[in-house]
């Protein structure tokens, strides 16, 4: 159940939604609220938006362990400045997010999915994906066709997938973008218009792990990727596309629809 709370409530609550679940997962039963506070908008300076918002989660989980409590919860901040008189904006976003011990799975993803760096094919199984076949099989095809195979997969970096459920994450994210407008000889109506953009992205995660997990396995692992993007309205449908490569070597091109803002 969700609700989302009216004007007078936002004043006096300093919240804007508050929620409250329970669920029934693999024998396991979790009860949970939430709240959301802002986004407060505020400028520094004259050329400088800023806002910042922030969720809290609280619940507990009742399995085979028995009864036991667990909490995340994420901040994020967004600064947007033009360049003087220009269309031309440049926009960061930083998040810091984490949970407690007991976080359960459910709670960890939507951590990881707050905090995704694009060009990575992210793991969902929560297990480790052997690539040993994978390399192997690099190794023994050779010519035009496993050139041509590697570029379109990303090479060995396609082969770094991170953790989508984490407990912990820092990140960010950084937009230069330019709006671009072709009219017709008439000057009537724009023929092409639409969005380009320069980005990079960027986090330093630590995966939710069991107990057992090894030292390599609880250590923070750091992401990052930069290229370009477009982004256009058709038909009153936000379109997007964008081209990126990483710091592991991985290339990606993928569509979207939406994502006109962060």
């Amino acid at each position: 159940m969700r609700l989302r709370l009216p004007s007078s409530m936002k004043r006096k609550f300093k919240a804007n939604a508050v929620s409250a679940t329970f669920e029934r997962i693999n024998a396991q039963s979790i009860a949970s609220a939430s709240v959301g506070v802002g986004p407060y908008q505020f400028n520094p300076f004259r050329s400088l938006y800023s806002s910042i918002s922030a969720s809290m989660t609280s619940g507990v989980t009742d399995g085979s362990a028995g009864a036991v409590t667990y909490a995340a919860g994420a901040l994020t901040s967004h600064q947007s400045m033009p360049f003087k008189s220009s269309p031309v904006t440049l926009n960061v976003r930083h998040i810091a997010s984490g949970g407690t011990k007991n976080l359960p799975r459910h709670e960890a993803v939507s951590l990881g999915l707050s905090s995704k760096v694009r060009g990575y094919k992210y793991n969902y199984q929560g297990q480790k994906i052997d690539t040993s076949s994978i390399e192997e099989e690099e190794q023994q095809e050779h010519g035009t066709w496993q050139a041509l195979r590697k570029l379109c997969s990303g090479g060995k970096g396609a082969n770094v997938n991170p953790q989508i459920a984490i407990s912990k994450a820092l990140s960010g994210t950084v937009e230069l973008r330019v709006p671009f407008q072709a009219s017709s000889e008439r000057g009537s109506q724009p023929i092409l218009s639409g969005t380009f953009l320069l980005f990079g992205d960027w986090s330093l995660t630590q995966a939710r792990t069991q107990s057992i997990a090894t030292e390599e396995e609880n250590r923070p692992a750091r992401y990052s990727s930069a290229g370009v993007g477009l982004r256009k309205v058709v038909q009153g449908i936000p379109l997007k596309v964008d081209a990126c490569v990483t710091e592991h070597g991985s290339k990606c091109i993928f569509f979207g629809i939406g994502g006109h803002d962060f």
